[in-house]
């Protein structure tokens, strides 16, 4: 068990299906975060992107269509944040965007046993989000 992160569990086919559904349930509770993020930035002349996705860590690809469970499979949330031809600041440094990501499934190997790990908080995804949304508002008021 990994607590109020989530669940961890030894990797086993037969959690495949456990897998799936925490993904499909926190795919959904990242949804409904975000649509209210989407719109104040896109009301604020910021794009919002999004997009779930798995990463191979063993071959260090992504792809937007699931790869086989094994050592090394993740799958995650990012987000992107930009304004057309503005430089964006955040904490005193510059940036072209703001970007950040949370993963809710993988699997890895710690002390040779290889586990799937469930993750469920989003309070260090949403505090990031907060903080861009913070640093827009102040921006355009300045404006």
């Amino acid at each position: 068990m990994v607590g109020a992160m989530g669940k961890k569990l030894k990797y086993e086919s037969c959690y495949d299906s456990v897998i799936l559904e925490h993904e499909k349930k926190m795919a959904e509770k990242l949804r409904d975060i975000l649509e209210p993020y989407e719109r104040e930035f896109i009301r604020l002349g910021f794009t919002f992107t999004s997009e779930l996705y798995w990463y191979d860590w063993k071959t260090r690809k992504v792809s937007y269509e699931r790869f086989p469970f094994r050592k090394g499979y993740q799958y995650a949330l990012s987000v992107k944040i930009e304004k057309e031809g503005e430089i964006l600041w955040c904490n005193g440094e510059d940036y072209l965007f703001w970007a950040t990501e949370m993963a809710f499934s993988y699997i890895g190997t710690r002390l040779f046993q290889t586990n799937v790990y469930l993750l469920e908080d989003t309070s260090e995804f949403t505090k990031d989000l907060d903080l861009f949304l913070e640093t827009a508002k102040c921006t355009a008021a300045e404006k």
